[in-house]
């Protein structure tokens, strides 16, 4: 039979590092869904914790195996790929100074894309020629097939 557990000496769940607030955030972003149990919340905040811990580990394990000290989006993408997880993409140049701005007082931020005013996009002058054009092919061989 099954063995019992004296529950009076284990710890309490601690609570989740990811703010459930934020997964109150999110769901009201998905259609359909207006509000979110606490309980719920807590159990998805968990959910995404223990994710981003495994993929941030198998990110420190390409880091490491590729011997490098620093951490960069392409040991995430990597990670993304073995846990079966669409690569994020846009973030791939290390020297680029990535900026974020904070959205309200939750402590949720976005990244500071530059603004442009409408009217100088629209003052901009088009290109009345088009560039010359070339098309060009180029052959891959895949295991001695060309693809």
């Amino acid at each position: 039979g099954r063995r019992r557990t004296n529950n009076k000496n284990m710890a309490p769940p601690q609570p989740p590092y990811l703010p459930t607030s934020s997964i109150h955030v999110i769901a009201q972003t998905i259609p359909g869904i207006s509000q979110v149990n606490e309980d719920a919340s807590k159990l998805l905040a968990h959910s995404a914790e223990d994710r981003l811990k495994s993929i941030v580990h198998s990110a420190l394990s390409v880091m490491r195996h590729s011997r490098q000290s620093c951490l960069d989006p392409s040991h995430i993408n990597a990670a993304l790929k073995q846990h079966g997880l669409p690569m994020i993409w846009g973030y791939e140049r290390r020297d680029r100074n990535i900026q974020f701005s904070p959205v309200g007082n939750d402590g949720i931020y976005v990244l500071r894309d530059p603004v442009y005013a409408l009217e100088d996009v629209l003052n901009q002058k088009v290109p009345t020629k088009m560039q010359n054009v070339q098309i060009s092919g180029e052959w891959m061989a895949w295991c001695g097939d060309y693809i």
